[in-house]
Protein backbone atom coordinates (compact mmCIF):
# COMPACT_ATOMS: atom_id res chain seq x y z
CA UNK A 1 0.00 0.00 0.00
CA UNK A 2 3.15 2.57 0.67
CA UNK A 3 4.30 2.24 -2.90
CA UNK A 4 0.54 2.86 -4.15
CA UNK A 5 0.42 5.54 -1.97
CA UNK A 6 3.77 7.28 -2.75
CA UNK A 7 3.01 7.39 -6.49
CA UNK A 8 -0.63 8.68 -5.87
CA UNK A 9 1.63 11.30 -4.27
CA UNK A 10 4.06 11.35 -7.51
CA UNK A 11 0.41 12.12 -9.86
CA UNK A 12 -1.04 15.06 -7.22
CA UNK A 13 2.23 16.12 -7.16
CA UNK A 14 2.60 16.53 -10.94
CA UNK A 15 -0.89 18.15 -11.25
CA UNK A 16 0.59 20.76 -8.60
CA UNK A 17 -2.44 19.56 -5.92
CA UNK A 18 0.57 18.77 -2.96
CA UNK A 19 -2.08 17.47 -0.30
CA UNK A 20 -0.31 16.74 3.47
CA UNK A 21 -2.60 13.54 3.27
CA UNK A 22 -4.02 11.22 1.28
CA UNK A 23 -7.62 10.51 1.84
CA UNK A 24 -10.25 7.47 -0.04
CA UNK A 25 -11.67 8.15 -2.73
CA UNK A 26 -15.09 6.66 -2.01
CA UNK A 27 -18.61 7.68 -4.39
CA UNK A 28 -17.02 10.62 -6.19
CA UNK A 29 -15.23 12.29 -3.60
CA UNK A 30 -12.10 12.72 -1.17
CA UNK A 31 -12.87 11.47 2.45
CA UNK A 32 -10.94 10.54 5.47
CA UNK A 33 -10.44 7.31 7.00
CA UNK A 34 -13.61 6.24 9.91
CA UNK A 35 -11.05 5.80 12.62
CA UNK A 36 -8.88 8.67 11.30
CA UNK A 37 -5.63 6.78 11.42
CA UNK A 38 -2.95 7.12 8.57
CA UNK A 39 1.00 6.18 7.78
CA UNK A 40 3.49 7.80 6.81
CA UNK A 41 4.92 7.76 3.06
CA UNK A 42 8.03 7.81 2.98
CA UNK A 43 10.34 8.99 0.01
CA UNK A 44 12.88 5.52 -0.67
CA UNK A 45 15.88 7.56 -1.67
CA UNK A 46 16.06 9.54 1.27
CA UNK A 47 13.29 8.35 3.67
CA UNK A 48 11.55 11.81 3.96
CA UNK A 49 8.27 11.57 5.19
CA UNK A 50 5.85 13.03 2.39
CA UNK A 51 2.34 12.88 3.10
CA UNK A 52 0.27 10.81 4.75
CA UNK A 53 -1.82 7.72 3.79
CA UNK A 54 -5.13 6.23 5.34
CA UNK A 55 -5.03 2.96 7.18
CA UNK A 56 -8.81 1.99 6.04
CA UNK A 57 -10.73 -0.37 8.06
CA UNK A 58 -13.70 -2.70 7.34
CA UNK A 59 -16.76 0.42 7.17
CA UNK A 60 -14.55 2.43 5.11
CA UNK A 61 -14.11 -0.64 2.77
CA UNK A 62 -18.18 -1.82 2.88
CA UNK A 63 -18.50 1.95 1.56
CA UNK A 64 -16.32 1.60 -0.97
CA UNK A 65 -18.03 -1.56 -2.08
CA UNK A 66 -21.32 -0.27 -1.62
CA UNK A 67 -20.26 2.88 -3.64
CA UNK A 68 -18.79 0.70 -6.19
CA UNK A 69 -21.85 -1.14 -6.69
CA UNK A 70 -23.85 1.50 -7.11
CA UNK A 71 -21.51 2.98 -9.83
CA UNK A 72 -21.52 -0.35 -11.63
CA UNK A 73 -24.94 -0.73 -11.94
CA UNK A 74 -25.53 2.64 -14.63
CA UNK A 75 -21.81 2.15 -15.43
CA UNK A 76 -23.07 -1.31 -17.15
CA UNK A 77 -25.47 0.84 -18.95
CA UNK A 78 -23.31 2.81 -20.86
CA UNK A 79 -22.02 1.54 -24.35
CA UNK A 80 -18.54 0.40 -24.54
CA UNK A 81 -17.75 3.34 -27.62
CA UNK A 82 -19.31 6.06 -24.84
CA UNK A 83 -16.88 4.00 -21.77
CA UNK A 84 -14.10 4.44 -24.16
CA UNK A 85 -14.45 7.95 -25.00
CA UNK A 86 -14.83 9.28 -20.91
CA UNK A 87 -12.06 6.79 -20.07
CA UNK A 88 -9.28 8.51 -22.56
CA UNK A 89 -10.83 12.09 -21.59
CA UNK A 90 -10.38 11.31 -17.78
CA UNK A 91 -6.71 9.54 -18.25
CA UNK A 92 -5.31 12.83 -20.17
CA UNK A 93 -7.59 15.64 -17.77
Amino acid sequence: MASLAFWLFYLVRRRGEISENIYNFINGEFVPPEDGRFADTLNPSTAEALCKYPLSGMRDLEKAVEAASSAFKLWSKVSKVTKERKTRRQWWM
